[in-house]
């Protein structure tokens, strides 16, 4: 069969209509994600960490009060925000319709430092679709999806 580029993958993945990716697309995409996301992802990084601690931000009291807050990070890919929250976010809760994204995903997850102590679920399926209660999330990131 013909190899497909790590441009052409990256294009299919966002062309709409293309959701229906096969196998080894997805394959492809999500380690051509996880191998040149390095880049874009220093040069966003102060940007990121600026909009999280904003978005973010709530008092002592409050995070005594509630034990922290719960993000989802829909279309979380290979998960390079979770290591740019804010401390006051004590649970992430990653969603992706890709099961090859999330095993990169786990991979970044396992590099987080000790001391960052994030309880993290990861979930493969459509946002839309997703199993969780209403109002079960304080908020929400949804980047480069």
């Amino acid at each position: 069969g013909r190899r497909l580029s790590r441009r052409q993958v990256l294009l299919s993945a966002a062309i709409p209509g293309c959701g229906a990716l096969k196998d080894a697309q997805k394959r492809l995409f999500a380690a051509a994600m996880f191998q040149e996301m390095d880049e874009y992802e220093k040069f966003i990084r102060e940007k990121k960490l600026e909009l999280f601690d904003k978005a973010f931000e709530v008092s002592d009291a409050q995070r005594v009060e509630r034990g922290g807050l719960t993000i989802l990070d829909v279309g979380v890919g290979v998960a390079p925000n979770f290591a740019l929250l804010p401390t006051s976010v004590s649970r992430a809760i990653g969603i992706d319709p890709n099961a090859y994204m999330l095993d990169y995903a786990r991979q970044t997850i396992a590099k987080l430092p000790p001391e960052r102590c994030l309880d993290v679920t990861l979930i493969e399926g459509d946002a839309e679709a997703a199993p969780l209660a209403d109002a079960s999330v304080d908020g929400a990131i949804c980047s480069l999806v």
